[in-house]
């Protein structure tokens, strides 16, 4: 479940302020309400604590949660859910910080826009969040920058603020976050539990058979009132499923075709003061994707670099995988496109489905034919600090990228001094 302030605000707040009256969705009272979102916001909190976030290091939809997370640490009567709610946005900003370099959110995110990469570190949802908090990023707005400008009680530790200022010769980020649906025993959670579905779904809801099977006897409680859940989801759900059977009729292998999931990451961050460079390492290689990002190197707010295999439409920019790797400096991201199109059904939209509720491309919509890149991508322009460059060369399917310290660069971005 994303947290958003539809998901957990209203809950925690108006029946508790009418314990006694009846609500009309459900004709139970506002203090069963109460206890209802009490117990699960508590658990969300917890589960998150344990395995971070599903959409881990999101430039588009970690303020979104921050900004929910700061309505209850700023104005919840419970005490408990205020104390783990600040406890839990110590550990977003906590997140933010050792992966960004000088104000810029530069790392894999599970979701990302392509419109929000193209323009930098500029235009993310983070960036304005970091240059209130710690003086570094652009300015601008955002309802968790609003939030956190006008906040009394919850207050950025300053150990936190401390780490944005600090820029050793090397800094390097390990984290895991996510999890699979496989981890629920771990955590006391079951997948076909409806309290706990929410929890879990982004591990993996159709990278099996037996996973989609699972999320349908669990959705198809909710067919009438799950409304956008049936014109975005299920319909490429049905796709997925026809795909695995037609796989399966023909004896062959079932891949993991869940272009929505994101489960379990293992990030790896290395920055110095003249640059970061980021990875999910070695994720899901070859699976298609829809608007996660990979890798970046960072050099400034106008200066990502990364590669992407082109998906299948705008909203779904993200194509098949790479298999990636890093080490400090140095990363080699392998791409091995499928020759052929999945077998299997193509996504049928329903009549209802318009504007942006358009289900996901099914796998047999994919696109597979790469684009012609350029032989060799030119250095990286930085201006004054003409000696820090960014080296990709393509190699087949293979792009190598090597990041070169800069010889004499006191401080290239002067745009993160804050007047």
């Amino acid at each position: 479940m994303r947290t958003t302030k539809s998901a957990i605000t209203p809950p925690n707040f108006s029946p508790d302020s009418f314990p006694d009256t009846d609500f009309s969705n459900n004709r139970r009272s506002g203090a069963w309400h109460r206890d209802q979102a009490r117990a699960r916001i508590l658990r969300w909190i917890e589960i998150k604590a344990k395995v971070g976030f599903s959409e881990w290091d999101s430039n588009g939809y970690y303020p979104v949660t921050m900004t929910a997370l700061l309505a209850l640490a700023e104005l919840s009567t419970d005490a408990e859910i205020a104390r783990r709610a600040t406890m839990l946005l110590d550990v977003m900003l906590f997140d933010i910080v050792v992966d960004s370099f000088r104000g810029t959110y530069g790392t894999s995110h599970s979701r990302s826009y392509s419109t929000t990469l193209a323009n930098g570190g500029r235009g993310e949802g983070s960036s304005p969040l970091q240059y209130l908090v710690w003086g570094v990023g652009s300015p601008g707005g955002g309802d968790a920058a609003v939030s956190l400008a006008s906040s009394r009680r919850y207050q950025v530790p300053p150990t936190i603020a401390l780490l944005a200022s600090d820029r050793p010769s090397e800094f390097i980020n390990r984290e895991r976050q996510s999890l699979l649906i496989e981890d629920a025993a771990r955590f006391g959670l079951r997948f076909e539990d409806p309290e706990h579905f929410w929890l879990l779904n982004e591990g993996g809801k159709f990278r099996t058979l037996a996973s989609i099977e699972a999320s349908y006897r669990v959705t198809d409680l909710w067919r009438d009132t799950l409304h956008r859940y049936g014109v975005v989801i299920k319909p490429y759900g049905d796709a997925v499923l026809g795909t695995y059977r037609e796989l399966a009729r023909r004896g062959e292998p079932l891949p993991d075709l869940d272009r929505t999931s994101l489960q379990r990451v293992d990030k790896y961050t290395y920055r110095t003061p003249d640059y970061q460079l980021s990875t999910a390492q070695d994720y899901r290689k070859g699976a298609p994707g829809y608007q996660q990002h990979i890798w970046q190197a960072t050099f400034g707010p106008d200066s990502p670099v990364f590669t992407f295999n082109p998906g299948p439409t705008p909203k779904y920019w993200q194509g098949r995988f790479p298999r990636s790797v890093q080490h400090k400096h140095v990363l080699i991201a392998l791409y091995n496109l499928p020759a052929e199109q999945p077998p299997g059904p193509k996504t049928l939209v329903p009549p209802d489905a318009t504007g942006h509720a358009m289900p996901s491309p099914s796998p047999s919509e994919d696109t597979l034919v790469p684009r012609k890149p350029a032989a060799r991508a030119p250095p990286v322009d930085l201006g004054a600090c003409s000696d820090t460059t960014a080296r990709n060369h393509r190699r087949g399917g293979q792009w190598h990228s090597r990041a070169a310290p800069a010889a004499a660069c006191s401080d290239p971005h002067p745009w993160t001094a804050r007047p």
